[in-house]
C-alpha cells in the first residue's frame, strides 16, 4: 500500500499565492500539489509515498452518509483480482473535507486548502484504493461540488500547481485531450515505484477526479488510462 499523506502540501501554498491571479481571470484561485502553484514555499510533495506493504486482508468500507451514497456508487469497482490497500485511509470512503484535507496536505497549509474547498463548494468526497495482481496501484479519489464553475476552479487549481511543481514531469492521456492532464515523478522512488498522478473534469460536471497511481519500475500508461477512462465514464 502506498502512503500518500501530506503529499498536497505545496498545493495549498499554491493555492493561496495564485488565488488572486486567477481569480483576476477566471475567478478561481491556485490549489493542491494538485493544483495551481506558487514562490518561495516547500516542495510540492513534501511526503514521499513509501514502498507498498504486502497486501493485506480487504477492509471493511464506511457505508458514507445519504449525500454522499450516491458519489460512492460513481465510483469504479475493483478490478478483477485487485485488493484495497487494507488501512484506515482505504476504509473511509466517504472522507469529510478535513479528513481528506488531513491526509493529503502538509500540516502548514491545511487550514489554506479547507478555505480554498469551502470556497469553491465542495459537497462530498468519496475514494476507492487497490492494489492489482501486478502492484500496480491507485487511490480514485472523486470530489462533488455545489457548481461546475467550483470544480473547474479546483481542476485549475492541482494542475496548475503540478505543472509548477519542478519534481513533475507532464504526459498526454490520449483518449481525453480536453479535459485531463498526467504528471509523473521525474525520478523513480528509492522503492522502485513510479509516483504519478491525474485529474480530469468535463466542462459543465460538477465532479473532479484525482487518480494518485504507483507502478513498478516504469510509468505504466495503458494501466493508468484504462482505469482512469473507466472512471471517467461513470463520474459522468
Amino acid at each position: 500500500m502506498r502512503n500518500t499523506s501530506g503529499v498536497l502540501g505545496f498545493v495549498a501554498a499554491a493555492v493561496v499565492l495564485l488565488a488572486g491571479c486567477t481569480q483576476a481571470v477566471t475567478g478561481r484561485g491556485s490549489g493542491a500539489a494538485p493544483s495551481s502553484p506558487l514562490s518561495s514555499t516547500p516542495s510540492f510533495r513534501t511526503v514521499v509515498p513509501t514502498a507498498p506493504s504486502s497486501k493485506a486482508a480487504p477492509s471493511k468500507r464506511a457505508s458514507g452518509t445519504a449525500a454522499t451514497s450516491g458519489l460512492v456508487a460513481r465510483l469504479e469497482p475493483l478490478p478483477r483480482g485487485a485488493e484495497d490497500w487494507g488501512d484506515a485511509w482505504s476504509a473511509n470512503v466517504t472522507p469529510t473535507p478535513k479528513q481528506f484535507v488531513k491526509h493529503f496536505y502538509n500540516d502548514s497549509y491545511r487550514t489554506a486548502a479547507l478555505a480554498r474547498l469551502t470556497s469553491q463548494g465542495l459537497t462530498g468526497i468519496a475514494h476507492r484504493t487497490w492494489s492489482a495482481p501486478d502492484d500496480n496501484q491507485i487511490d480514485l479519489i472523486l470530489l462533488d461540488f455545489n457548481t461546475a464553475s467550483g470544480a473547474a476552479l479546483r481542476y485549475a487549481d492541482v494542475t496548475g500547481a503540478a505543472r509548477a511543481d519542478p519534481t513533475l514531469s507532464t504526459f498526454l492521456l490520449a483518449s481525453h485531450p480536453d479535459d485531463a492532464q498526467g504528471f509523473r515523478a521525474k525520478k523513480v522512488g528509492a522503492d522502485g515505484f513510479v509516483d504519478s498522478r491525474a485529474y480530469a473534469h468535463a466542462i459543465g460536471s460538477r465532479v473532479v477526479i484525482e487518480a494518485f497511481y504507483f507502478s513498478d519500475g516504469t510509468l505504466q500508461l495503458v494501466d493508468l488510462t484504462t482505469w482512469l477512462d473507466r472512471q471517467i465514464t461513470l463520474a459522468g
